[in-house]
């Protein structure tokens, strides 16, 4: 029986979340699983132009399907990355997520943003860790490691 098959690593784009990544990278590879790289967009405002308001969705969107590729290109291990850009509620995505493929361990900075994101950030683990059905390996902001 393996230990762990599929890894979640929610990100949002900063530096300070991606410190969970060396750490997710070694248990990936040490326990043969998969990696899934999560980035969950806010839901935008509703603009009375809509034109407008999907050329917005679908600009932020490839720009984080663009930031999380560069992250599977730098993890450079022989494990199976998954990519994938959701947009929502941030915990209620994750958990949708966690269930939709299987998660069974999540690995997340405790905090992603500075200054007020960062607060937000912070509330997302916490919320998780009330929520999740998996283990939770939360990686503290000053926890900086390679990859």
């Amino acid at each position: 029986m393996q230990l762990y098959e599929n890894i979640l690593i929610p990100l949002d784009g900063s530096d300070l979340a991606a410190t969970a990544l060396p750490h997710a990278t070694t248990i990936a590879t040490t326990t043969n699983a998969n990696l899934h790289l999560l980035q969950v967009l806010p839901t935008p405002i509703i603009t009375r132009n809509s034109a407008i308001q999907q050329s917005i969705l679908e600009l932020a969107h490839g720009e984080a399907e663009d930031y999380l590729h560069d992250i599977r290109r730098q993890i450079n291990q022989p494990i199976a990355i998954h990519v994938h850009v959701s947009h929502g509620r941030t915990t209620p995505s994750i958990l949708d997520y966690i269930t939709d493929h299987a998660i069974d361990l999540i690995v997340m900075s405790s905090h992603g943003h500075t200054g007020l994101a960062k607060l937000r950030y912070g509330s997302i683990a916490e919320e998780l860790l009330q929520q999740a059905p998996c283990p939770i390996l939360l990686v503290r902001h000053n926890d900086k490691v390679n990859i």
